[in-house]
């Protein structure tokens, strides 16, 4: 709110300016006029660089906060783990995984950067669930309903100009305990955590 206030504040001193500066020069008071013109160059450029300072803060914050876009619970019987995978939005589906991690991988849609500041979110579709072992063998489960990837998003292939990338994502986390897991999708892919 405070910064509201400061942008309303300088934009009437700068609108005051600027009615001085058109007032002084019809009075043909040229170096008052002058005093006047460099106020509102002042107030234009403190202006500026409180919006630069804005779109910093608002783009950091967009860039470093995720959101959670699923969750995956897990519970440890011996060898083999329960691993619950919710998507947002979605019904739930149940696993049976063996393994030291756990590995969730999606299809993820970058933009350009210029969209990512107007707030555009980056677009995702899942593509696998698995568990992978010491040996690195692998156990992998196609979440995945549509036949071809493109078929579903070929409506995004006109933006070409306005897409950054379009490019694989995972996250591992241990399969070792009982957790529960949040994915988030930030502007540079996947990412979990576990939830509080």
């Amino acid at each position: 709110m405070a910064w509201i206030l400061l942008f309303a504040l300088l934009f009437l001193l700068t609108l005051s300016a600027c009615l001085k500066v058109r007032k002084r020069l019809r009075r043909k008071r040229y170096l008052a006029a002058c005093l006047s013109g460099l106020y509102l160059i002042l107030f234009l450029g403190l202006i500026l660089g409180l919006l630069n300072l804005l779109l910093g803060m608002y783009s950091y914050h967009r860039f470093s906060q995720g959101q959670q876009i699923a969750k995956v619970s897990l519970q440890v019987q011996g060898d083999h783990s329960a691993l619950v995978w919710q998507p947002q939005n979605q019904a739930s589906r149940n696993f049976s995984l063996t393994g030291q991690e756990w590995i969730l991988g999606a299809k993820v849609l970058v933009w350009q950067p210029w969209l990512s500041f107007l707030g555009v979110d980056p677009v995702y579709d899942w593509e696998f669930l698995g568990a992978r072992s010491s040996t690195q063998t692998l156990q992998l489960i196609s979440l995945n309903s549509a036949p071809q990837w493109w078929s579903r998003w070929g409506r995004f292939l006109l933006l070409r100009f306005a897409i950054l990338s379009i490019e694989g994502s995972a996250v591992y986390m241990p399969l070792t305990e009982s957790a529960t897991y949040c994915v988030d999708l930030t502007a540079r892919g996947l990412s979990a955590r576990p939830c509080e």
